[in-house]
C-alpha cells in the first residue's frame, strides 16, 4: 500500500471514530462499552500518518533512509490493526444498542466483511516475497500454497456457514447464545484473527524472537485488556462480549509482532524498532 493510501486510510477512520463517538456522545454507557478500543485505534492511526508523512517528506526531499521497507511495513501494519480495533470497538457498541433494527444488523455484518479483508491482508504479508527468505509458501500435499489461500478456505469454512446459521436460527430461543447477535459477530472476529494469528506465526516461527518489540506490543495490550476488564466489571456488560473481544485483540496484538519480525535482507533478527 502507498503512503499516500496509507494516509489518506488513516486520516478517513480517525473522522469514522470522531463521528462514532459524537453519535454516542448522548448515551454515556453505550459509549464506555467500546469507547478504549476506539482511542486505542485513534492513537494507532495517528502514529501510521505521521510515520507515512514522515517518510512521504524524507523521499521528496531525497534524504536517504535505510530502514524505508521496516518502517513501510510498520505504518502499514499499524494501520491494518487500529482499522480492526476500531470494528471491535464498534461492535461492542453495537452490542449495547437498545434497539436491533435491520440497519444495524446488515451494518454489523458489512463491519465483519471489512475484517475479512483487513485480516486477508495481514495474512497475505506474510506471503510477502520482498522479505528475507521470501514467502515461503505451505506444502499442501505435495504442492505449494500460499498462506492467503488457506485463509480464503477458513472463511468459505467455517465462517460462511457461521454466518448463514446464524441468520436462520437467531431467531429462534433455542439458537446458542455465541449464535446469536452480538455475540456471533464478536466470534467470527475471534476466529478469523486467530487464523490470521496461526498463518502469521506459522512462516515465522523460526525467526530470532525481538524482546523490546514484544515488550512494546505486549505492555499496552495487556493494559488496555485490563482496562476493559474494570468497565466488565462496573457496568457488567456481557460476558461472552467481553471474552470474544479480549481474544480478538490478543490475536491481533500477536499478527503484529509477528509481521513486525520480517526482514528486507539479512537474517531474521531482531529489530532495534
Amino acid at each position: 500500500m502507498e503512503l499516500k493510501s496509507i494516509q489518506r486510510a488513516g486520516s478517513f477512520l480517525e473522522l469514522c471514530i470522531l463521528v462514532t463517538v459524537v453519535w454516542c456522545s448522548g448515551f454515556p454507557r453505550l459509549m464506555l462499552a467500546g469507547v478504549l478500543y476506539l482511542i486505542a485505534a485513534t492513537y494507532l492511526s495517528i502514529f501510521c500518518v505521521f510515520l507515512a508523512t514522515s517518510l512521504r517528506t524524507k523521499q521528496r526531499r531525497g534524504t536517504p533512509e535505510p530502514a524505508t521497507w521496516f518502517l513501510h511495513r510498520r505504518a502499514y501494519l499499524l494501520l491494518l490493526f487500529a482499522w480492526e480495533l476500531a470494528i471491535v470497538g464498534w461492535l461492542n457498541i453495537q452490542a449495547f444498542v437498545f434497539a436491533v433494527s435491520p440497519f444495524s444488523v446488515i451494518l454489523s455484518y458489512l463491519s465483519v466483511g471489512v475484517f475479512i479483508f483487513l485480516s486477508y491482508k495481514m495474512v497475505a504479508l506474510a506471503d510477502s516475497s520482498k522479505q528475507d527468505g521470501g514467502s515461503i509458501p505451505l506444502n499442501y500435499f505435495g504442492r505449494p500454497r500460499p498462506r492467503w489461500m488457506f485463509f480464503c478456505g477458513f472463511v468459505y469454512t467455517p465462517i460462511g456457514p457461521l454466518i448463514i446459521m446464524s441468520l436462520f436460527w437467531s431467531g429462534h430461543k433455542w439458537c446458542p447464545t455465541l449464535l446469536q447477535p452480538p455475540q456471533i459477530w464478536l466470534l467470527l472476529l475471534a476466529l478469523l484473527s486467530a487464523m490470521s494469528m496461526v498463518m502469521v506465526f506459522q512462516r515465522y516461527r523460526r525467526a530470532q524472537p525481538n524482546r523490546v518489540l514484544a515488550i512494546r506490543v505486549i505492555v499496552p495490550t495487556m493494559c488496555g485488556l485490563a482496562c476493559t476488564a474494570a468497565l466488565q466489571v462496573i457496568f457488567a456488560y456481557n460476558v461472552y462480549v467481553y471474552l470474544l473481544s479480549s481474544t480478538t485483540v490478543a490475536c491481533i496484538a500477536a499478527t503484529v509482532y509477528g509481521l513486525l519480525l520480517a526482514k528486507e535482507g539479512g537474517s531474521l533478527g531482531p529489530d532495534s524498532c
